[in-house]
């Protein structure tokens, strides 16, 4: 995530410098799209961890003999 957040501000600087550049727009937008999904999958990740150190029996199957 370190550098994805570096080609942020690294496009967001050149739009600042050109904004009439078409071709910085389209890729600081995916650029920050990305980081969204991101955000959201270390959310999720954490809720995981915490539900599995509280009820960890919860989430494993049951062992056979």
């Amino acid at each position: 995530m370190k550098f994805l957040d570096e080609a942020a501000i690294n496009y967001g600087k050149a739009v600042d410098d050109k904004p009439s550049e078409k071709y910085f727009l389209e890729p600081q937008k995916r650029i920050e799209t990305a980081i969204a999904h991101y955000r959201k999958l270390e959310r999720q990740e954490m809720l995981l961890r915490q539900k599995l150190r509280r009820h960890p029996r919860r989430w494993w199957p049951a062992r056979r003999p």
